[in-house]
């Protein structure tokens, strides 16, 4: 399970040797509280819990207490169904929510924060279904060239690149598992590049110059070229945007090529 998430699970009962029970039948290692007078109590009203359901309602809530996502009242044909779909809702709301709290530990200059949580404190099951990969690396080289270090920087400037190279990725023959994506990856050969991966080329050329290294000539021209193709908005697109203001306001602090 992820690192740096509390799990608690709140029964609408006063029953507390009802809970203990089932807490320890079902060898559960979460936290459990009780919520008094159940589905009477003024704060299950608040959220919109209306009935006991037959699920569970699930609610994930940002470090500062605000709700960021928040399932209730489903039901699903199948018993996998709600698992499925809360995992799937959960794990991207889950890396939304930690790569804004690195972004904004990286705004305040505190590098080894925004290093260690763009890395991902919690453990990525099923990687990257949703294409994060990509701003994580980016977003923890700079937190490294801001720390100074290089060769760590280069690594992970490495890795968004290879990630992104996916995008490119023609052909059907993927392999199955997401943890082979490296596999599919190399065999990818960018030749339109589109303008995030030219600014992950940019950002290598800085880390490059501070290593005394010079980079690929073939490197060099895509990072200083404009982009022949221009991937299409999402929130991917828009975090490396952010990424890319960040890195241009602050050359004073991570170098310039």
């Amino acid at each position: 399970m992820p690192f740096d998430i509390n799990y608690i699970v709140a029964f609408l009962t006063d029953n507390a040797d009802h809970v203990s029970a089932l807490v320890k039948t079902n060898g559960w290692s979460c936290q459990p509280v009780l919520v008094p007078g159940g589905l009477d109590n003024p704060m299950v009203r608040q959220l919109g819990v209306y009935s006991a359901d037959r699920l569970p309602n699930v609610f994930l809530l940002r470090r500062d207490g605000s709700i960021a996502w928040r399932a209730s009242g489903l039901w699903y044909k199948d018993e996998y169904g709600f698992p499925w779909a809360n995992y799937l809702g959960m794990k991207f709301q889950v890396e939304v929510c930690e790569l804004e709290h690195a972004y904004r530990a990286l705004e305040n200059g505190d590098y080894k924060e925004a290093a260690r949580v763009f890395a991902g404190p919690y453990l990525p099951w099923n990687p990257d279904r949703f294409g994060w990969r990509p701003a994580r690396y980016h977003g923890k080289a700079l937190a490294l060239m801001g720390l100074k270090d290089w060769e760590a920087a280069l690594e992970s400037i490495d890795t968004a690149i290879e990630a992104q190279k996916l995008y490119h990725f023609s052909g059907w023959r993927r392999h199955k598992h997401a943890i082979h994506w490296r596999l599919d990856a190399a065999t990818v050969t960018v030749e339109k590049p589109d303008d995030v991966l030219v600014e992950l080329w940019a950002t290598k050329v800085v880390i490059l110059a501070a290593l005394g290294r010079k980079a690929d000539p073939a490197e060099m021209r895509r990072a200083s070229a404009e982009p022949a193709t221009t991937e299409s908005a999402s929130v991917y697109k828009s975090f490396h945007e952010r990424l890319k203001n960040w890195r241009m306001n602050n050359k004073t602090q991570i170098g310039k090529p």
